[in-house]
């Protein structure tokens, strides 16, 4: 019998495996500023979390973990740019998430209500208003470019039996949450006029100002084409 002795030899490899990341926030989107922060829920998955992963959030280092973690970010507006990464090892390559939320700048609520154009006698209270989250933002309120004052929730004017244009003006800067905002408004107090000619031959005009409490004066004049 012939006999043949020998070795066999082959080779194995382990490749690196890929570490599980999770990153989520509520909400998952981009939204409007109401008051909310973001809440953040991120983690790493490694065989006797043997890894570690870095949480950052725009681009400074918030947490370290092997397992999992959670984070809730300001409410105010901005962009909000989170990320999970580990850099590897001998057994689990590198791996990277990454999530951006914006929070946009919110619109003031704001209302200016006047009385428009008014018959003398006559009396108009104009009133601003502004609701804000806490009551963080002031806006303030003008008669002709004269400031009459600043609020944060709301504040009126008062004008009787003036004759003319009185304009009104409303408005807010801004902040880091809410865009600047102007509003107009207006009452005009004015006197009816009748206007009618002194007889069927004559081009001369009378004007008569007839409201209660006013002297009405006739102003006769010429008519030419």
């Amino acid at each position: 019998v012939v006999g043949y002795a020998g070795n066999t030899t082959g080779t194995i490899t382990i490749n690196k495996g890929t570490p599980t990341l999770t990153l989520t926030t509520t909400p998952s989107a981009s939204f409007t500023y109401n008051g909310t922060p973001i809440k953040v829920n991120y983690g790493i998955s490694t065989y006797l979390n043997q890894l570690s992963a870095n949480f950052y959030l725009n681009k400074a280092l918030i947490a370290t973990t092997a397992g999992s973690g959670n984070y809730i970010s300001s409410a105010a507006a901005g962009t909000y740019a989170f990320v999970l990464n580990t850099t590897g090892n001998t057994n689990y390559t590198a791996a990277s998430k990454n999530v951006t939320i914006a929070i946009n700048k919110a619109t003031p609520k704001m209302s200016l209500t006047s009385c428009g154009p008014q018959v003398y006698p006559y009396s108009c209270n104009t009133i601003a208003s502004i609701s804000t989250i806490n009551n963080q933002l002031s806006a303030s309120l003008y008669k002709n470019n004269n400031l009459i004052g600043t609020t944060t929730t709301s504040l009126s004017d008062f004008v009787a039996n003036q004759i003319g244009y009185v304009a009104y003006t409303f408005n807010t800067l801004g902040n880091v949450n809410y865009t600047a905002l102007s509003l107009n408004a207006n009452v005009s107090g004015y006197v009816p006029i009748n206007i009618y000619y002194a007889n069927s031959t004559s081009s001369e005009v009378h004007l008569t100002l007839t409201p209660t409490g006013i002297t009405y004066t006739k102003y006769p004049c010429l008519l030419y084409t």
